[in-house]
């Protein structure tokens, strides 16, 4: 699991917060807590709601391909 949080109204897109170490993505390693998540499965996480994201979220989580994550360190 993942636990993300839109900052600066979501102009960068949203933070991790907590990766848990079990999970498909703690396991894979790409991400680290501080990283900005911009776009998931070609959906762009910026300037997007809260609903919003969930909703992008919950269909990412329907496929496993991590490569189609797109991130940056702060």
């Amino acid at each position: 699991g993942i636990t993300i949080e839109s900052e600066d109204q979501g102009v960068n897109g949203c933070v991790v917060k907590t990766i848990t170490a079990t999970g498909a993505i703690g396991k894979n390693g790409t991400l680290q807590i501080g990283d900005y998540i911009v776009a998931m499965n070609n959906e762009s996480l910026r300037h997007v709601s809260s609903a919003q994201t969930r909703a992008i979220l919950r269909r990412a989580a329907l496929q496993t391909d991590l490569r189609s994550v797109n991130s940056f360190s702060r």
